[in-house]
């Protein structure tokens, strides 16, 4: 899979809520610091991470806005919206 296919999937199986195929994307042993999770080794504690994501989230979307590909390296510019679940006996905020 080339690098624009490989970004392209990364978007489709976040938005579908494939996480399992989606971790599937990255190096076995991968290492990324993501600006919530924090600092993530290994493509097997990611994916324990992500098991629990849908948990997280009544909806998440992760739009891909602009993708620019120059041989092997991507930029992309994309927008998240994601709601949380209301907790039982709380009610939404207007």
């Amino acid at each position: 899979m080339d690098t624009k296919a490989v970004v392209t999937r990364y978007y489709e199986l976040a938005n579908a809520g494939r996480w399992d195929d989606w971790c599937d994307l990255f190096a076995v042993d991968q290492v990324m610091d993501e600006q919530l999770a924090g600092h993530v080794e290994g493509r097997e504690t990611l994916r324990t991470m992500m098991a629990g994501f849908p948990g997280m989230y009544a909806s998440f979307r992760n739009q891909l806005k602009e993708l620019i590909v120059e041989n092997e390296r991507a930029a992309v510019v994309s927008h998240i919206s994601a709601v949380t679940p209301v907790a039982p006996g709380s009610r939404p905020t207007s």
